[in-house]
């Protein structure tokens, strides 16, 4: 768990995943975090990646973006099915 003067990490880390981890594979080695913590990260990554990948599809168009965000979303769905 993140200590109080790290708190705040947790939760921007929550609201924003990728703005504190480069992958889905560095919320699971982060030991300040306890597994509720990282499913907590990873779902919330998940719903970007998902909302992202349906603004793409609106647009009826598939760009580099939208290739790595379902990319994400499958790296974090084995992610979960482990922690």
């Amino acid at each position: 768990m993140f200590s109080d003067n790290t708190e705040t990490i947790l939760q921007k880390a929550v609201k924003d995943p990728e703005s504190i981890y480069a992958t889905p594979y560095e919320v699971v080695k982060d030991v300040r975090i306890n597994r509720e913590e990282q499913l907590k990260i990873l779902e919330s990554w998940a719903l970007d990646q998902s909302r992202l990948l349906e603004s793409a599809a609106e647009n009826m168009g598939e760009d580099v973006e939208s290739a790595k965000a379902a990319k994400l979303l499958q790296d974090i769905s084995k992610i979960k099915a482990t922690v």
